[in-house]
Protein backbone atom coordinates (compact mmCIF):
# COMPACT_ATOMS: atom_id res chain seq x y z
CA UNK A 1 0.00 0.00 0.00
CA UNK A 2 1.38 3.41 -1.17
CA UNK A 3 0.72 7.15 0.84
CA UNK A 4 -1.45 7.96 -2.13
CA UNK A 5 -3.92 5.15 -1.37
CA UNK A 6 -3.70 6.39 2.23
CA UNK A 7 -3.98 10.05 1.68
CA UNK A 8 -7.62 9.16 -0.63
CA UNK A 9 -9.71 9.00 2.56
CA UNK A 10 -11.43 12.24 2.99
CA UNK A 11 -12.90 13.91 5.64
CA UNK A 12 -15.33 16.99 4.90
CA UNK A 13 -17.78 19.23 6.80
CA UNK A 14 -20.70 18.89 4.70
CA UNK A 15 -22.31 15.09 3.55
CA UNK A 16 -20.70 12.83 2.31
CA UNK A 17 -18.53 13.43 5.74
CA UNK A 18 -15.88 10.81 4.66
CA UNK A 19 -15.32 9.60 1.27
CA UNK A 20 -12.70 8.56 -1.40
CA UNK A 21 -12.66 11.10 -3.83
CA UNK A 22 -10.18 13.30 -3.34
CA UNK A 23 -12.93 15.96 -1.78
CA UNK A 24 -11.93 17.17 1.79
CA UNK A 25 -8.95 16.81 4.63
CA UNK A 26 -6.99 13.83 4.21
CA UNK A 27 -7.97 11.81 7.04
CA UNK A 28 -4.42 10.23 6.80
CA UNK A 29 -2.43 13.48 7.36
CA UNK A 30 -4.80 15.02 10.11
CA UNK A 31 -4.19 11.76 12.49
CA UNK A 32 -0.32 12.22 12.01
CA UNK A 33 -0.55 16.01 12.64
CA UNK A 34 -1.88 15.07 16.16
CA UNK A 35 0.28 11.53 16.27
CA UNK A 36 3.69 12.50 15.55
CA UNK A 37 3.42 15.73 17.81
CA UNK A 38 1.75 13.30 20.45
CA UNK A 39 4.48 11.07 20.50
CA UNK A 40 7.24 13.75 21.12
CA UNK A 41 5.49 15.84 23.28
CA UNK A 42 7.59 15.53 26.21
CA UNK A 43 10.88 16.40 24.60
CA UNK A 44 9.20 19.99 22.88
CA UNK A 45 7.32 20.81 26.21
CA UNK A 46 10.54 20.60 27.87
CA UNK A 47 12.13 23.07 25.64
CA UNK A 48 9.67 25.13 24.43
CA UNK A 49 7.68 25.77 28.20
CA UNK A 50 4.18 26.00 27.14
CA UNK A 51 1.75 24.09 28.03
CA UNK A 52 -0.04 21.33 26.82
CA UNK A 53 -3.45 23.23 25.33
CA UNK A 54 -1.17 25.69 23.79
CA UNK A 55 1.11 23.19 22.10
CA UNK A 56 -2.13 21.27 20.53
CA UNK A 57 -3.68 24.14 19.71
CA UNK A 58 -0.85 25.60 17.42
CA UNK A 59 -0.54 22.53 15.29
CA UNK A 60 -3.10 24.11 12.98
CA UNK A 61 -1.75 27.32 12.33
CA UNK A 62 1.91 26.18 12.09
CA UNK A 63 0.61 23.55 9.49
CA UNK A 64 -1.05 26.07 7.58
CA UNK A 65 1.97 28.14 7.52
CA UNK A 66 3.96 25.21 6.72
CA UNK A 67 1.98 24.30 3.57
CA UNK A 68 2.25 28.25 2.50
CA UNK A 69 6.13 28.08 2.52
CA UNK A 70 6.18 25.22 1.00
CA UNK A 71 3.80 25.99 -1.72
CA UNK A 72 1.80 22.71 -0.94
CA UNK A 73 -1.65 23.24 -1.91
CA UNK A 74 -4.30 21.64 0.49
CA UNK A 75 -8.09 21.61 0.89
CA UNK A 76 -7.80 23.21 3.92
CA UNK A 77 -5.65 26.31 2.85
CA UNK A 78 -7.57 26.67 -0.34
CA UNK A 79 -11.02 27.05 1.99
CA UNK A 80 -9.12 29.72 3.88
CA UNK A 81 -8.19 31.58 1.43
CA UNK A 82 -11.37 32.36 -0.48
CA UNK A 83 -13.50 35.35 -0.10
CA UNK A 84 -16.06 33.75 1.74
CA UNK A 85 -17.43 32.41 5.14
CA UNK A 86 -16.88 29.35 5.79
CA UNK A 87 -16.92 26.58 8.58
CA UNK A 88 -12.98 26.15 8.44
CA UNK A 89 -12.14 29.93 8.75
CA UNK A 90 -14.53 29.88 11.92
CA UNK A 91 -13.11 27.01 13.03
CA UNK A 92 -9.11 28.65 12.40
CA UNK A 93 -10.23 31.73 14.14
CA UNK A 94 -11.43 30.20 17.32
CA UNK A 95 -8.59 27.93 17.44
CA UNK A 96 -6.20 30.92 16.95
CA UNK A 97 -8.03 32.73 19.60
CA UNK A 98 -7.83 30.05 22.17
CA UNK A 99 -4.26 30.00 21.36
CA UNK A 100 -3.72 33.77 21.91
CA UNK A 101 -5.61 33.50 25.42
CA UNK A 102 -3.64 30.29 26.25
CA UNK A 103 -0.01 31.59 25.51
CA UNK A 104 -0.84 34.87 27.32
CA UNK A 105 -1.99 32.94 30.65
CA UNK A 106 1.66 32.03 30.09
CA UNK A 107 3.81 35.54 29.67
Amino acid sequence: MNINNLRKYRIIIKPPFFNSIGNGIALFDLILTFLIPYLIEPYILSILKISRLAYYLSLLPLGIILHILFKQDTFLNKKLFTNTINIYKIVIIINIFMLYKELNKII
